[in-house]
């Protein structure tokens, strides 16, 4: 299967965590859920090792901004195939659900978030230690001497802490890397970009490498078990914050109405 066949077949089964939704809200759980808040709803759905794919189990969770409700109801108690990250039971995938007539531009999913809705969800939840978004499957050209297309990933900066992940070689993201809109390129790179396309060239950390037209300094290597939180691996990981100059045509940033980040969360302590 090629590189966009597969992105395809991703964004297909994304869809299909739509269809789900629907089923959920016609069994009446709807009812019960807006009992806790009227527009907005949060469903935490998929515990297992793809975040974003059709639920193998799904976990629904109601959440209300600055309130703090535990979880309502197991939709599906199957086994679930987690993460390679440490604690990766508390991590899980939450899905965000609009009522009412509300025109919504939607990029990859329409559960999915804007990046002040993230904000405010991450600055005023009560049930997670951590809130981070990401953009799946980005698109870009690696350029200089080792042109290849990528397929990688838009994080914000608390990314990796929130997961627990920390880079084999060098660094993750630190909080200046988001503090200007298009001011740090700096680039995370996989374990396998760095041994194949590189070479496993033991001082890359600290180079610079050329991602759709702008240089990125590289300032960490993933370790070989971690390829991102989706099932078509990540070559790469770059701060939310470059958004538009990874995709001048796009400033996903600004529109406060477009669906594009998924939310992964990291439970806190005894919230089971």
């Amino acid at each position: 299967m090629s590189r966009k066949d597969a992105l395809r077949a991703v964004r297909l089964e994304r869809g299909n965590l739509e269809v789900s939704k629907e089923a959920v809200r016609a069994a009446g759980w709807e009812s019960i859920v807006e009992t806790c808040w009227q527009d907005l709803r949060f469903a935490i759905r998929v515990l297992r090792n793809n975040p974003g794919f059709t639920a193998a189990a799904v976990l629904a969770i109601a959440l209300g901004v600055g309130i703090n409700v535990g979880i309502f109801s197991v939709l599906n108690g199957a086994a679930l195939r987690l993460l390679p990250i440490p604690r990766a039971e508390q991590v899980v995938s939450i899905d965000q659900i609009l009522h009412g007539r509300i025109k919504r531009n939607a990029r990859n999913g329409s559960s999915m978030v804007s990046y002040s809705e993230y904000l405010d969800y991450r600055d005023h939840n009560h049930v997670f230690s951590g809130l981070l978004a990401y953009e799946p499957f980005v698109e870009a050209t690696l350029g200089g001497g080792k042109m290849k297309e990528l397929t990688g990933t838009l994080a914000t900066c608390n990314y990796f802490d929130v997961l627990g992940e920390h880079p084999a070689q060098g660094r993750g993201f630190v909080e200046s890397d988001c503090a200007t809109p298009g001011g740090n390129a700096v680039v995370v790179i996989s374990d396998d970009l760095w041994r194949g396309t590189f070479a496993s060239h033991p001082s890359l950390v600290g180079k610079r490498i050329i991602l759709n037209r702008t240089a990125y300094t590289v300032v960490g290597i993933a370790p070989p078990r971690f390829r991102g939180t989706e099932p078509i691996p990540s070559s790469f990981w770059v701060p939310i914050t470059m958004q538009k100059p990874l995709d001048p045509w796009s400033d996903r940033m600004a529109d406060d109405n477009l669906s594009w980040l998924a939310v992964l969360g990291r439970a806190q302590p005894g919230v089971t």
